[in-house]
């Protein structure tokens, strides 16, 4: 629209100076009115904030005042650690290698396998 065209039309009363000064106390009220607004919601913030450090205090005092349940006993592990049967993991190996790469099982030969990585393979780049 025309700022000019408001500032000077005869329909509004007033002097450029009244007019002026209108503008400016419709800012400085719809800035107060913001900042009052934003300033209660701060503190209403504040407050919800510290009512839960409160209760969180409030609650681990609770449970290092309670007393723990008994712990299980700490398995000792043995001596001769149980073999794994390689047999079946070169088994799944070549079963899931022959799945990816539609071939029969017969067709290749799994000779060694190592971990290489504990990244997904989705996540290498």
């Amino acid at each position: 629209m025309n700022m000019q065209g408001i500032l000077f039309s005869e329909a509004a009363a007033g002097t450029i100076g009244e007019k002026a000064v209108l503008s400016l106390t419709t800012l400085i009220l719809g800035m107060l009115t913001v900042f009052s607004v934003l300033l209660i919601i701060m503190i209403v913030l504040v407050i919800i904030g510290a009512y839960f450090k409160k209760k969180d205090q409030k609650a681990q005092k609770q449970k290092a005042l309670t007393p723990s349940a008994p712990s299980a006993p700490e398995t000792v592990p043995d001596e001769n650690p149980v073999e794994t049967d390689e047999g079946e993991l070169v088994a799944a190996i070549t079963a899931a290698v022959a799945m990816c790469m539609e071939e029969p099982v017969g067709s290749f030969r799994v000779v060694s396998f190592r971990k290489t990585s504990t990244k997904p393979a989705w996540t290498k780049k």
